[in-house]
Protein backbone atom coordinates (compact mmCIF):
# COMPACT_ATOMS: atom_id res chain seq x y z
CA UNK A 1 0.00 0.00 0.00
CA UNK A 2 1.23 3.72 -1.31
CA UNK A 3 1.80 6.06 1.72
CA UNK A 4 1.01 9.19 0.60
CA UNK A 5 3.31 11.81 1.49
CA UNK A 6 2.76 15.58 0.78
CA UNK A 7 3.11 19.83 1.47
CA UNK A 8 -0.04 19.38 3.28
CA UNK A 9 0.90 15.76 4.51
CA UNK A 10 4.11 16.97 6.04
CA UNK A 11 2.58 20.22 7.48
CA UNK A 12 -0.04 18.04 9.05
CA UNK A 13 2.63 15.82 10.50
CA UNK A 14 4.54 18.74 12.21
CA UNK A 15 1.41 19.73 14.00
CA UNK A 16 0.92 16.14 15.09
CA UNK A 17 4.31 15.81 16.49
CA UNK A 18 3.77 19.25 18.26
CA UNK A 19 1.07 17.64 19.63
CA UNK A 20 3.24 14.87 21.22
CA UNK A 21 1.92 10.94 21.81
CA UNK A 22 -1.79 10.82 22.47
CA UNK A 23 -1.57 7.95 24.87
CA UNK A 24 1.00 9.60 27.07
CA UNK A 25 -0.80 10.69 30.45
CA UNK A 26 1.71 13.39 31.26
CA UNK A 27 0.70 14.87 27.27
CA UNK A 28 -0.66 18.04 27.94
CA UNK A 29 -2.70 16.99 24.66
CA UNK A 30 -2.69 13.64 25.37
CA UNK A 31 -6.40 11.96 24.86
CA UNK A 32 -6.74 11.57 28.83
CA UNK A 33 -6.17 15.02 29.27
CA UNK A 34 -7.85 16.05 26.78
CA UNK A 35 -10.73 13.89 27.39
CA UNK A 36 -12.03 15.39 30.46
CA UNK A 37 -10.80 19.07 30.18
CA UNK A 38 -12.90 22.08 30.10
CA UNK A 39 -13.47 23.60 26.57
CA UNK A 40 -13.01 27.17 28.39
CA UNK A 41 -10.01 26.54 29.66
CA UNK A 42 -7.83 24.95 26.54
CA UNK A 43 -4.68 27.03 25.95
CA UNK A 44 -4.40 29.53 22.72
CA UNK A 45 -2.54 27.89 19.79
CA UNK A 46 0.39 27.55 19.14
CA UNK A 47 2.65 29.77 16.51
CA UNK A 48 2.73 26.50 14.42
CA UNK A 49 -1.44 26.50 13.91
CA UNK A 50 -1.47 30.10 14.18
CA UNK A 51 0.12 30.69 11.03
CA UNK A 52 -1.88 28.27 8.95
CA UNK A 53 -4.80 30.68 9.37
CA UNK A 54 -2.67 33.64 7.81
CA UNK A 55 -2.48 34.55 4.48
CA UNK A 56 1.59 34.51 3.14
CA UNK A 57 1.27 38.48 2.81
CA UNK A 58 0.35 38.48 6.91
CA UNK A 59 3.26 36.26 7.07
CA UNK A 60 1.27 32.92 7.22
CA UNK A 61 1.08 29.59 5.61
CA UNK A 62 -2.91 29.69 4.53
CA UNK A 63 -3.80 28.97 0.94
CA UNK A 64 -7.21 27.72 0.80
CA UNK A 65 -9.57 25.79 2.91
CA UNK A 66 -8.75 22.53 1.78
CA UNK A 67 -5.59 22.37 2.49
CA UNK A 68 -6.16 24.22 5.98
CA UNK A 69 -8.30 21.38 6.62
CA UNK A 70 -6.07 18.39 5.74
CA UNK A 71 -2.79 20.38 7.81
CA UNK A 72 -5.31 20.70 11.12
CA UNK A 73 -6.63 17.29 11.00
CA UNK A 74 -4.10 16.08 13.92
CA UNK A 75 -5.47 18.43 16.11
CA UNK A 76 -9.11 17.45 15.37
CA UNK A 77 -8.17 14.26 15.63
CA UNK A 78 -7.23 14.63 18.80
CA UNK A 79 -9.85 16.71 20.17
CA UNK A 80 -13.00 18.59 18.23
CA UNK A 81 -13.14 20.61 21.76
CA UNK A 82 -9.60 21.71 20.79
CA UNK A 83 -9.48 22.33 16.89
CA UNK A 84 -12.44 24.74 17.39
CA UNK A 85 -10.57 26.31 20.15
CA UNK A 86 -7.40 26.68 17.89
CA UNK A 87 -9.19 27.46 14.16
CA UNK A 88 -13.01 27.43 14.10
CA UNK A 89 -12.92 30.68 16.59
CA UNK A 90 -10.20 32.93 15.57
CA UNK A 91 -11.84 32.65 11.75
CA UNK A 92 -14.87 33.93 13.64
CA UNK A 93 -13.37 36.44 15.31
CA UNK A 94 -11.54 37.73 12.28
CA UNK A 95 -15.28 38.31 11.04
CA UNK A 96 -13.41 38.28 7.03
CA UNK A 97 -15.66 37.87 3.97
CA UNK A 98 -15.93 34.59 3.78
CA UNK A 99 -15.01 33.83 7.21
CA UNK A 100 -17.79 32.34 8.70
CA UNK A 101 -18.46 29.64 5.61
CA UNK A 102 -15.09 28.55 6.21
CA UNK A 103 -15.05 28.05 9.80
CA UNK A 104 -18.43 26.38 9.53
CA UNK A 105 -16.56 24.39 6.56
CA UNK A 106 -13.85 23.50 8.55
CA UNK A 107 -15.90 22.19 12.08
CA UNK A 108 -17.60 19.97 9.69
CA UNK A 109 -14.42 18.93 8.67
CA UNK A 110 -12.96 18.10 12.01
CA UNK A 111 -16.26 16.79 13.14
CA UNK A 112 -15.28 13.92 10.52
CA UNK A 113 -11.17 13.91 11.89
CA UNK A 114 -12.36 13.35 15.42
CA UNK A 115 -15.05 10.52 14.57
CA UNK A 116 -12.25 9.00 12.47
CA UNK A 117 -9.70 9.40 15.71
CA UNK A 118 -12.52 6.84 17.60
CA UNK A 119 -13.43 4.56 14.03
CA UNK A 120 -9.50 3.92 14.23
CA UNK A 121 -9.65 3.23 17.90
CA UNK A 122 -12.04 0.71 17.45
CA UNK A 123 -10.55 -0.60 13.82
CA UNK A 124 -7.74 -1.43 15.67
CA UNK A 125 -9.33 -4.12 18.43
CA UNK A 126 -11.61 -5.37 16.16
CA UNK A 127 -9.07 -6.18 13.42
CA UNK A 128 -5.91 -7.30 15.92
CA UNK A 129 -8.12 -9.08 18.40
CA UNK A 130 -10.57 -10.66 15.49
CA UNK A 131 -7.93 -12.42 14.95
CA UNK A 132 -8.18 -14.97 16.96
CA UNK A 133 -11.62 -13.99 18.20
CA UNK A 134 -14.46 -14.76 15.62
CA UNK A 135 -17.17 -13.16 17.98
CA UNK A 136 -15.58 -9.84 16.90
CA UNK A 137 -15.64 -10.23 13.51
CA UNK A 138 -19.59 -9.38 13.56
CA UNK A 139 -18.50 -5.73 13.81
CA UNK A 140 -16.04 -5.90 10.85
CA UNK A 141 -19.46 -4.91 8.20
CA UNK A 142 -20.77 -1.71 10.74
CA UNK A 143 -17.23 -0.31 10.77
CA UNK A 144 -17.21 -0.73 6.80
CA UNK A 145 -20.18 0.88 7.04
CA UNK A 146 -18.79 4.17 9.07
CA UNK A 147 -15.65 4.02 6.91
CA UNK A 148 -18.04 4.60 4.14
CA UNK A 149 -19.89 7.48 5.63
CA UNK A 150 -17.08 9.39 7.04
CA UNK A 151 -15.52 9.75 3.41
CA UNK A 152 -18.68 10.85 2.24
CA UNK A 153 -18.75 13.29 4.47
CA UNK A 154 -15.21 14.63 3.38
CA UNK A 155 -15.68 14.26 -0.01
CA UNK A 156 -18.30 16.66 0.56
CA UNK A 157 -17.15 19.17 2.71
CA UNK A 158 -13.87 19.26 0.85
CA UNK A 159 -15.08 20.07 -2.38
CA UNK A 160 -17.50 22.93 -0.34
CA UNK A 161 -13.63 23.99 0.99
CA UNK A 162 -12.38 23.95 -2.19
CA UNK A 163 -15.32 25.68 -4.04
CA UNK A 164 -15.42 28.23 -1.70
CA UNK A 165 -13.02 31.16 -3.60
CA UNK A 166 -16.41 31.10 -5.90
CA UNK A 167 -19.40 33.39 -5.67
CA UNK A 168 -21.12 33.29 -2.52
CA UNK A 169 -24.69 32.68 -3.43
CA UNK A 170 -23.36 29.84 -5.66
CA UNK A 171 -21.01 28.09 -2.96
CA UNK A 172 -23.17 29.00 -0.09
CA UNK A 173 -25.79 25.60 -1.39
CA UNK A 174 -22.94 23.90 -0.58
CA UNK A 175 -22.47 24.80 2.71
CA UNK A 176 -25.56 24.29 3.38
CA UNK A 177 -25.39 20.49 2.31
CA UNK A 178 -22.49 20.23 4.24
CA UNK A 179 -24.76 21.63 7.35
CA UNK A 180 -27.07 19.15 6.85
CA UNK A 181 -26.00 15.87 5.72
CA UNK A 182 -22.36 16.06 7.98
CA UNK A 183 -23.43 16.22 11.42
CA UNK A 184 -26.48 13.83 10.84
CA UNK A 185 -24.11 10.94 9.39
CA UNK A 186 -21.46 11.45 11.86
CA UNK A 187 -24.04 11.50 14.37
CA UNK A 188 -25.08 8.03 13.32
CA UNK A 189 -21.56 7.05 12.76
CA UNK A 190 -20.95 7.85 16.40
CA UNK A 191 -24.06 5.82 17.57
CA UNK A 192 -22.35 3.15 15.94
CA UNK A 193 -19.12 3.33 17.50
CA UNK A 194 -20.31 3.70 21.04
CA UNK A 195 -22.21 0.20 20.81
CA UNK A 196 -18.80 -1.52 19.08
CA UNK A 197 -17.03 0.10 21.88
CA UNK A 198 -19.29 -1.20 24.77
CA UNK A 199 -19.56 -4.51 23.03
CA UNK A 200 -15.87 -5.11 22.53
CA UNK A 201 -15.32 -4.74 26.10
CA UNK A 202 -14.26 -0.70 26.83
CA UNK A 203 -15.40 0.29 30.09
CA UNK A 204 -16.83 3.91 30.84
CA UNK A 205 -13.81 5.04 32.40
CA UNK A 206 -11.46 3.42 29.37
CA UNK A 207 -9.95 6.90 27.34
CA UNK A 208 -11.48 5.53 24.31
CA UNK A 209 -15.26 5.63 25.85
CA UNK A 210 -14.40 9.11 27.46
CA UNK A 211 -13.20 10.20 24.52
CA UNK A 212 -16.20 9.18 22.41
CA UNK A 213 -18.62 10.59 25.20
CA UNK A 214 -16.58 13.85 24.62
CA UNK A 215 -17.17 14.35 21.50
CA UNK A 216 -20.93 13.03 21.06
CA UNK A 217 -21.50 16.47 23.90
CA UNK A 218 -18.83 18.87 21.41
CA UNK A 219 -20.72 17.81 18.17
CA UNK A 220 -23.60 20.32 18.73
CA UNK A 221 -20.95 22.98 17.93
CA UNK A 222 -20.54 22.24 14.31
CA UNK A 223 -24.26 23.01 13.59
CA UNK A 224 -23.67 26.53 15.10
CA UNK A 225 -23.28 29.33 13.02
CA UNK A 226 -26.10 31.78 10.42
CA UNK A 227 -23.84 29.24 7.24
CA UNK A 228 -25.64 25.90 8.56
CA UNK A 229 -28.68 27.89 9.76
CA UNK A 230 -32.67 27.75 8.24
CA UNK A 231 -31.54 30.35 5.44
CA UNK A 232 -29.17 27.58 4.20
CA UNK A 233 -32.06 25.44 3.73
CA UNK A 234 -34.38 27.47 2.00
CA UNK A 235 -31.37 27.99 0.08
CA UNK A 236 -31.07 24.10 -0.69
CA UNK A 237 -35.03 24.11 -1.54
CA UNK A 238 -34.55 26.77 -3.84
CA UNK A 239 -31.46 25.11 -5.78
CA UNK A 240 -33.58 22.76 -8.67
CA UNK A 241 -31.49 24.01 -11.36
CA UNK A 242 -29.85 21.53 -14.32
CA UNK A 243 -26.82 19.72 -13.39
CA UNK A 244 -24.11 21.76 -15.58
CA UNK A 245 -20.52 19.20 -16.41
CA UNK A 246 -17.32 20.95 -15.25
CA UNK A 247 -13.36 20.38 -15.51
CA UNK A 248 -13.29 17.69 -12.37
CA UNK A 249 -10.76 20.04 -10.84
CA UNK A 250 -13.45 20.19 -8.00
CA UNK A 251 -13.33 16.90 -7.12
CA UNK A 252 -9.43 16.40 -7.52
CA UNK A 253 -8.96 16.48 -3.79
CA UNK A 254 -5.14 15.87 -4.11
CA UNK A 255 -4.10 19.30 -6.42
CA UNK A 256 -4.74 22.53 -5.29
CA UNK A 257 -7.78 24.15 -6.77
CA UNK A 258 -7.76 25.42 -9.90
CA UNK A 259 -8.99 29.08 -9.13
CA UNK A 260 -10.50 29.61 -12.14
CA UNK A 261 -14.30 30.69 -12.77
CA UNK A 262 -16.57 27.98 -13.52
CA UNK A 263 -20.35 27.25 -13.76
CA UNK A 264 -21.99 26.80 -10.30
CA UNK A 265 -20.38 24.37 -7.77
CA UNK A 266 -23.65 22.93 -6.62
CA UNK A 267 -24.29 21.92 -10.33
CA UNK A 268 -21.51 20.51 -11.29
CA UNK A 269 -21.86 18.46 -7.91
CA UNK A 270 -25.02 17.65 -9.19
CA UNK A 271 -23.68 16.54 -12.65
CA UNK A 272 -21.10 14.20 -10.90
CA UNK A 273 -24.54 12.09 -10.20
CA UNK A 274 -25.81 12.37 -14.02
CA UNK A 275 -22.57 11.20 -15.24
CA UNK A 276 -22.46 8.35 -13.09
CA UNK A 277 -25.86 7.44 -13.97
CA UNK A 278 -24.46 7.19 -17.48
CA UNK A 279 -20.84 5.61 -17.24
CA UNK A 280 -20.66 1.93 -18.87
CA UNK A 281 -19.48 -0.66 -16.04
CA UNK A 282 -16.09 -2.48 -15.89
CA UNK A 283 -17.33 -5.35 -13.67
CA UNK A 284 -20.50 -6.12 -11.12
CA UNK A 285 -19.61 -3.57 -8.31
CA UNK A 286 -19.47 -0.48 -10.82
CA UNK A 287 -22.33 -1.60 -12.36
CA UNK A 288 -24.29 -1.63 -9.14
CA UNK A 289 -22.77 1.34 -8.43
CA UNK A 290 -24.58 3.36 -12.17
CA UNK A 291 -27.63 1.07 -11.15
CA UNK A 292 -27.70 3.11 -7.83
CA UNK A 293 -26.58 6.67 -9.34
CA UNK A 294 -29.89 5.93 -11.80
CA UNK A 295 -31.75 5.25 -8.84
CA UNK A 296 -31.12 8.74 -6.98
CA UNK A 297 -31.19 10.98 -10.69
CA UNK A 298 -34.74 9.30 -10.57
CA UNK A 299 -35.39 10.25 -6.47
CA UNK A 300 -33.88 13.83 -7.39
CA UNK A 301 -36.47 14.58 -10.23
CA UNK A 302 -39.32 14.06 -7.71
CA UNK A 303 -37.52 15.80 -4.87
CA UNK A 304 -37.04 18.84 -6.89
CA UNK A 305 -40.68 18.69 -8.04
CA UNK A 306 -40.81 19.10 -4.38
CA UNK A 307 -38.77 22.18 -3.96
CA UNK A 308 -40.70 24.31 -6.59
CA UNK A 309 -43.84 23.67 -5.23
CA UNK A 310 -42.28 24.56 -1.86
CA UNK A 311 -40.42 27.97 -3.10
CA UNK A 312 -42.40 30.02 -1.46
CA UNK A 313 -42.78 28.70 2.32
CA UNK A 314 -40.59 30.05 4.89
CA UNK A 315 -37.09 29.01 6.14
CA UNK A 316 -38.89 27.05 9.24
CA UNK A 317 -41.17 25.49 7.82
CA UNK A 318 -41.17 21.55 8.01
CA UNK A 319 -41.39 21.07 4.60
CA UNK A 320 -38.39 22.58 3.69
CA UNK A 321 -36.93 21.07 6.63
CA UNK A 322 -37.00 17.95 4.91
CA UNK A 323 -37.03 18.76 1.30
CA UNK A 324 -33.41 20.48 2.47
CA UNK A 325 -31.92 16.85 3.89
CA UNK A 326 -33.15 15.09 0.61
CA UNK A 327 -31.12 17.95 -1.53
CA UNK A 328 -28.08 17.34 1.04
CA UNK A 329 -28.06 13.83 0.49
CA UNK A 330 -28.49 14.01 -3.23
CA UNK A 331 -25.24 16.74 -3.16
CA UNK A 332 -23.58 14.06 -0.71
CA UNK A 333 -24.13 11.31 -3.37
CA UNK A 334 -22.40 13.77 -6.06
CA UNK A 335 -19.65 14.29 -4.22
CA UNK A 336 -18.63 10.81 -3.83
CA UNK A 337 -19.33 10.18 -7.56
CA UNK A 338 -17.21 12.87 -8.61
CA UNK A 339 -14.45 12.07 -6.15
CA UNK A 340 -14.36 8.91 -7.25
CA UNK A 341 -14.35 9.68 -10.67
CA UNK A 342 -11.29 12.34 -10.04
CA UNK A 343 -9.35 9.45 -8.65
CA UNK A 344 -8.87 7.32 -11.63
CA UNK A 345 -8.90 3.73 -11.52
CA UNK A 346 -5.24 4.30 -9.13
CA UNK A 347 -5.95 3.21 -5.45
CA UNK A 348 -8.69 2.77 -3.08
CA UNK A 349 -10.66 6.25 -3.53
CA UNK A 350 -10.90 5.31 -7.60
CA UNK A 351 -12.22 1.99 -6.91
CA UNK A 352 -16.31 1.73 -7.03
CA UNK A 353 -16.59 -0.12 -3.70
CA UNK A 354 -16.52 2.66 -1.17
CA UNK A 355 -18.87 4.39 -3.20
CA UNK A 356 -21.34 1.96 -3.75
CA UNK A 357 -21.43 1.45 0.09
CA UNK A 358 -22.10 4.96 0.70
CA UNK A 359 -24.65 5.36 -2.00
CA UNK A 360 -26.46 2.38 -0.75
CA UNK A 361 -26.49 4.20 2.81
CA UNK A 362 -27.86 7.24 1.22
CA UNK A 363 -30.22 5.64 -0.72
CA UNK A 364 -31.30 3.94 2.55
CA UNK A 365 -31.64 7.08 4.21
CA UNK A 366 -34.13 8.73 1.80
CA UNK A 367 -36.32 6.10 2.34
CA UNK A 368 -35.90 4.68 -1.30
CA UNK A 369 -35.94 1.02 -2.63
CA UNK A 370 -32.68 -0.29 -3.29
CA UNK A 371 -31.78 -1.14 -7.16
CA UNK A 372 -31.44 -4.89 -6.55
CA UNK A 373 -27.88 -4.98 -6.78
CA UNK A 374 -25.58 -8.01 -5.99
CA UNK A 375 -22.41 -6.81 -4.76
CA UNK A 376 -22.34 -6.46 -1.22
CA UNK A 377 -19.20 -3.64 -0.91
CA UNK A 378 -18.44 -3.86 2.45
CA UNK A 379 -15.84 -6.55 2.82
CA UNK A 380 -13.38 -4.57 0.48
CA UNK A 381 -14.48 -1.89 2.58
CA UNK A 382 -12.79 -3.51 5.28
CA UNK A 383 -10.29 -5.02 4.44
CA UNK A 384 -9.05 -1.44 3.02
CA UNK A 385 -9.81 -0.16 6.90
CA UNK A 386 -8.12 -3.22 8.28
CA UNK A 387 -5.20 -2.51 6.19
CA UNK A 388 -4.74 1.10 7.31
CA UNK A 389 -4.92 -0.28 10.55
CA UNK A 390 -1.97 -2.09 10.19
CA UNK A 391 0.07 -0.15 7.55
CA UNK A 392 -0.48 3.38 10.21
CA UNK A 393 -2.26 5.18 8.00
CA UNK A 394 -5.48 7.49 8.64
CA UNK A 395 -9.37 7.01 7.73
CA UNK A 396 -9.13 9.51 5.34
CA UNK A 397 -9.67 10.58 1.62
CA UNK A 398 -5.93 10.81 1.38
CA UNK A 399 -4.92 7.53 3.57
CA UNK A 400 -2.09 9.84 5.54
CA UNK A 401 0.29 8.40 6.67
CA UNK A 402 0.12 8.53 10.79
CA UNK A 403 2.66 9.71 12.97
CA UNK A 404 1.35 8.00 16.09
Amino acid sequence: MALTRSAPADAARRIEALLGAPLDRANPYGLSVLAGADPAGLPPAPAEVAAELLAAADGGRYTGGDRLARVLRPVFGRDLALGRRWAVQPLLAAGSGGGAELAALLGAAGLVAAAGGVLRSAVRTVDERGRQDRELRQWQPILADAFADLLACESLTAVALRALPGPAEEVSVLVAAVGCAVPQLVGEVLDALELVLNETGFGARQVERRRLAKLMVDQAGARSGRAFGDDGRLRLVRAVGGAVVGSGELFRLAAPPAGEAGPPCHLVVAAALDAAAARRAAGPAAADLARSARRLVTERRAVHARCRAAAQAGPGDPVVRALADRQALLLLAGAVLGVTAAAGRDGFLGRPEWALLALVRIIGRLGVPLPGNGTDPREAVWTELAERNRWGLDCDVHGTELLW
